[in-house]
């Protein structure tokens, strides 16, 4: 039977192929078979580098094998034991994560500590895996495992609360930065750093850390002030160290002088904090003529701190004395002349009958931190004076309170709020038994409180002490 050319066997065309096509396929045949043996090997290479994520909480012990069991020498020995260690670690996590859950849950402060006394017993246990447990940022828990490093004072968490500190929480970042400070204080370019942060918790807990220092750069404080958070403007304020007269109260006054308003109220509160040097007094009295009310009582309160008498009380007095003012601008007045020692006494006692009973017991304070004993009258005929209906009941409270405050710590006694009991008292004791009035008002400053009364009356005004 006669074939086809296109039936050709395959090894006729074999046969009839060229020499040199023959070893040229041989030799390709060889080299693929090399390559394949040289990627086998270079995988069971890194086989046995590798480490499976379930073993990966065994990372930071010391100790322990990651060659795995399977093929290669020691292979079969060194699984099981990582498998171990794996496990105790889990269960490590685990009683931290229940300690952690019950700081986080704790009601009081005794709860609290209890809870410290057990971690402290258990703490060579789990200390190592508190430590990686505050390097992992995404790690439940992670605020109150920075409190229990920081209360623990375990300094080998220093380098993982600074990672934090420089991290993208806010809030983390203030936990570890306040961590950090008991460890290891800041530096002042630290906290510069921070006061910079856009974040407001950390802000924040710059100027707390701030508030701490002995030595306050006020130039770290000073354009906190005109931040765009309240809770930072605030802090700012009370930041601001006590300054006497110097470049420092004179920078601040400037800032105040420019500042808008928000700005300015707080600037003016922080002078008040400095405890206002005589550079400072003339600044504030000159926004006693201002026309808006809020910073004309800012700058009130300020000079109330003033730890020694006022340079110039006139302004104060007259705006006290004013009737054209309303009633809680006056009481602050007075309460300013009280606070600072400043006593006018001719001019009060001039002025004390015309006085509604809430300033005249405020006068009255004045004149008794002064040395004046006729004061003590007044004081105990305020106990007696009965305000109309229309006014408000918080005057009634006011001017008892503050009478009977003054009257128990001249006189070292307890008596109640009884007048009768009071005049015995007078009439019994002497100048030589009476003692200094060292205690201040403090007026309600919400103080909305005190609106202008629309009549008073007194059981006896020509003649108080009776």
């Amino acid at each position: 039977m006669m074939r086809s050319h296109t039936q050709t066997p395959k090894t006729e065309l074999v046969a009839k192929a060229p020499r040199s096509a023959l070893l040229a396929v041989i030799a390709g045949a060889m080299l693929v078979s090399a390559c394949a043996h040289d990627a086998s090997n270079e995988w069971w290479t890194h086989k046995k580098q590798y480490v499976p994520s379930h073993l990966k909480v065994a990372k930071h012990m010391p100790g322990t094998s990651y060659t795995l069991g399977g093929r290669g020498p020691g292979g079969e020995a060194s699984a099981p034991a990582a498998r171990e260690n794996s496990e105790k670690e889990r269960l490590k996590r685990r009683e931290l994560f229940k300690l952690l859950a019950g700081f986080r849950n704790a009601g009081s402060a005794r709860q609290r500590e209890a809870l410290l006394r057990k971690a402290e017993g258990r703490l060579p246990r789990f200390k190592e895996t508190l430590i990686n447990l505050v390097y992992d940022s995404s790690a439940p828990y992670l605020e109150e495992a920075i409190d229990l490093v920081v209360e623990l004072r375990i300094t080998d968490a220093t380098s993982a609360l600074t990672e934090l500190a420089n991290g993208d929480d806010g809030k983390l970042a203030a936990s570890a930065i306040r961590g950090v400070e008991r460890f290891y204080p800041w530096t002042d370019a630290d906290l510069r750093r921070f006061l910079l942060d856009k974040r407001i918790p950390v802000v924040l807990v710059a100027l707390e850390l701030l508030r701490t220092r002995t030595n306050r750069q006020l130039d770290l404080i000073v354009p906190m002030l005109a931040h765009t958070s309240a809770r930072v403007r605030t802090l700012a304020m009370q930041a601001i160290p006590r300054l006497n007269n110097g470049t420092a109260i004179d920078r601040l006054c400037r800032f105040a002088r420019t500042a808008e308003r928000v700005t300015k109220k707080r600037a003016i509160e922080a002078i008040g904090r400095t405890g206002v040097p005589s550079r400072a007094e003339a600044f504030l009295i000159g926004f006693l003529r201002r026309p808006d009310m809020d910073l004309r009582v800012s700058a009130l309160l300020a000079l109330a701190n003033k730890s020694t008498p006022l340079t110039d009380p006139d302004p104060v007095l007259k705006l006290a004395l004013d009737q054209r003012q309303p009633l809680r601008f006056r009481a602050q007045a007075l309460a300013v002349l009280e606070n600072t020692g400043t006593a006018p006494v001719d001019e009060l006692r001039w002025n004390m009958q015309t006085l509604p009973p809430i300033l005249r017991v405020l006068a009255a304070r004045c004149l008794v931190r002064a040395g004046e004993r006729k004061a003590l009258q007044d004081l105990v005929w305020l106990l007696d004076t009965e305000l109309s209906n229309d006014d408000q009941i918080e005057h009634r409270i006011l001017v008892t309170r503050w009478a009977l405050e003054a009257l128990c710590e001249v006189s070292g006694r307890n008596l109640p709020a009884s007048p009768r009991a009071w005049r015995v008292w007078l009439r019994k004791s002497g100048d030589d038994q009476l003692l200094p009035l060292r205690s201040h008002v403090k007026l309600p400053w919400d103080a909305s409180q005190l609106l202008e009364p629309r009549r008073y009356r007194a059981k006896d005004v020509s003649s108080p002490g009776r």
